[in-house]
C-alpha cells in the first residue's frame, strides 16, 4: 500500500512538472500584429501573433475562421486562453516567431510556416 502511494505521488509530480514546457528568452519583441499561414499535412491554418506589454498572444484559426488554438506567452511559458481545449502542439512554432519576429518562412517535420505580411 505504501509503495503504491509513493509511486502515485511520483507519477503525479512528473506529470505536473512536465506539463508546462518553459521557453526562455531575454527580451520579448514588440510588434502589433503579424499574420502567417501554417500548412500541416495539407491542412491550411491562419495564425495571428501580437507581442506587446511583456506578453505575446497567438490565435490559430482553420480555413472557416474557427479558432483552433489560442495561447499566451508570458514569463517564460505558454498558457491557454479562451475556452478552447489545451493544445501545446504549436508552441515550438510560436516560440520561433518570438525568437525571430522578422521570420518569413519556417519548416520542420510537421509544419510549414509562411508570413502573409511580407
Amino acid at each position: 500500500m505504501k509503495n503504491k502511494v509513493i509511486v502515485l505521488l511520483g507519477v503525479g509530480c512528473l506529470i505536473l512538472c512536465g506539463c508546462g514546457m518553459h521557453y526562455k528568452i531575454a527580451t520579448l519583441p514588440s510588434f502589433l500584429q503579424k499574420t502567417f499561414s501554417i500548412n500541416e499535412d495539407g491542412q491550411e491554418y491562419l495564425l495571428t501573433a501580437i507581442c506587446q506589454d511583456s506578453q505575446c498572444l497567438f490565435s490559430l484559426n482553420d480555413s472557416f475562421g474557427s479558432p483552433i488554438v489560442s495561447r499566451k506567452y508570458q514569463e517564460g511559458h505558454f498558457v491557454n486562453t479562451k475556452f478552447l481545449p489545451p493544445n501545446s502542439k504549436y508552441d515550438g512554432i510560436f516560440f520561433e516567431i518570438i525568437k525571430n519576429p522578422k521570420l518569413s518562412f519556417y519548416k520542420d517535420n510537421h509544419f510549414v510556416l509562411r508570413s502573409i505580411d511580407g
